[in-house]
């Protein structure tokens, strides 16, 4: 499964992190995967005092000011490449 995106551009000050993960050996799907990883943006947002969410069918988390953390990943061999901003 490839990433959405073809460029991606990381400005200064934000935050990239790019886990390496062995779905299979964590018992997770690519969704609860991709779930995961938007909870860990938005309890880190709730430590900033900042409220955030998801919404249906749209990956990432949203702010009222509108998308605050995006997510692409790579699955290969059950291993997550690439991650979150």
């Amino acid at each position: 499964m490839e990433r959405g995106g073809s460029v991606t551009f990381h400005g200064p000050g934000q935050i990239v992190v790019y886990p390496v993960v062995y779905l299979k050996g964590k018992k997770l799907s690519v969704k609860n995967y991709v779930w995961t990883l938007e909870e860990i943006m938005i309890e880190t947002l709730k430590e900033l005092g900042i409220s955030s969410y998801r919404l249906e069918k749209k990956r990432g988390v949203f702010t009222e000011k509108g998308k605050i953390g995006f997510v692409g990943v790579k699955i290969s061999r059950n291993i997550s490449y690439h991650g979150f901003s």
